[in-house]
């Protein structure tokens, strides 16, 4: 898939900047970097007023067009990172009794239990546990978490 950041650094004065990218990570290194380079200017008053708008965009091929990027739960390229950053923080933050309560097998899992051959171990003792974690139920969460504390 063909990917390009478009920037804007101000916005109704000038044309969008595009920069062809291999990944959406390598756009979020160009993107911060850009977002930078205008705060400085700004700070520096190298601009009048502050005004940009970017993003990620990918080459459809059927429709022959450059389209918005969105991950498979509707987010741009901020909120993908933004939650992904969220995410990491609250894994670094939390241990394994704060992982059950968001485990995707629930109640179906009983933990360690002991088996005719030995110990049985649950699932999250030889996975990634990212992957066995309700994600979306961690991150609501947080944002709840967020608005009481407002």
């Amino acid at each position: 898939m063909k990917f390009r950041v478009w920037h804007n650094c101000q916005v109704g004065a000038v044309r969008n900047f595009y920069v062809e990218v291999d990944s959406i990570e390598q756009a979020w290194i160009i993107l911060n970097t850009l977002w930078d380079y205008d705060l400085f200017q700004r700070k520096n008053r190298i601009k009048p007023d502050y005004a940009n708008a970017s993003g990620l965009e990918y080459f459809d091929e059927e429709e022959k067009d450059w389209c918005e990027w969105y991950d498979d739960y509707e987010r741009d390229i901020k909120e993908h990172f933004e939650y992904e950053e969220k995410l990491d923080m609250w894994l670094k933050e939390h241990d394994g009794d704060d992982y059950c309560n968001y485990c995707i097998y629930g109640s179906e899992c009983e933990g360690m239990t002991c088996g005719p051959d030995g110990p049985i171990e649950p699932p999250c003792a030889s996975g990634n546990i990212i992957d066995l974690l309700d994600t979306e139920a961690i991150l609501q969460d947080l944002e709840e978490e967020e608005i009481k504390n407002e």
